[in-house]
């Protein structure tokens, strides 16, 4: 039976529970990669599904090489994900490790959180972004159109830092920031710059994300 594999390497607790309870409210069956699974660098025959969670920031050298051996090391889980043509999904650092391992540029720093709020509400950032039409990002929400999304980042990336191999999906109204990619390239490979994993803070069409991951890991297992 094959399952989702979730890359918690270094991860927040926190959002590793926002993703599993997602995941379990969904019916979804998953796994863990920590960080010895990741080191190993060998994606388990059992893994027909790929989530590569949030996570901290990718470290470069003077360079602008990639000084992070774990960085690496998921490179390389997500290469043969890839090459298998797996559902893949990933959200922040796993959005940038798929722009870097498919010829993209490093992120670059950007403007500050945008922080609203609403009378007698908690403080959000947040901001607008505009999905495109097309391809399959779109199909699988059923819409396209203008969305709220958080916004805790502090890096990102714009078309000059994006891969060749990737398309732009979605990007933030007030900057032109890329807010969602995908690969043309194979099955259904989506990233999300935004935390996709705080769905409370997302229009709930987001879970239609998780729900392609799961339907299309499950398909791949009968395959």
């Amino acid at each position: 039976m094959g399952e989702i594999g979730i890359v918690i390497a270094d991860r927040n607790s926190k959002d590793i529970e926002l993703c599993t309870t997602t995941l379990n409210d969904i019916g979804a069956k998953f796994h863990f990669l920590n960080n010895e699974a990741v080191f190993t660098k060998q994606l388990q025959d059992q893994t027909t599904g790929l989530l590569i969670l949030d996570g901290p920031e990718i470290t470069f050298n003077d360079q602008e090489w990639i000084d992070d051996s774990l960085a690496l090391a998921e490179m390389e889980i997500l290469k043969q994900g890839l090459n298998r043509d797996l559902p893949i999904l990933c959200i922040g650092r796993g959005f940038h490790l798929l722009n870097l391992l498919e010829g993209g540029a490093k992120p670059v720093t950007v403007l500050s959180n945008h922080l609203t709020q609403k009378e007698n509400e908690d403080p959000r950032h947040e901001h607008l972004i505009f999905l495109s039409p097309g391809a399959k990002t779109s199909a699988t929400m059923g819409t396209t159109g203008f969305f709220k999304v958080n916004s805790y980042h502090h890096h990102g990336i714009y078309d000059k830092q994006k891969s060749d191999n990737l398309i732009a999906m979605a990007y933030a109204v007030d900057d032109g920031l890329i807010e969602i990619l995908e690969s043309p390239n194979h099955s259904w490979v989506v990233a999300t710059q935004f935390n996709l994993e705080r769905l409370q803070e997302l229009p709930r069409l987001f879970v239609n994300l998780f729900l392609a991951l799961m339907e299309r890991s499950e398909t791949k297992t009968e395959k």
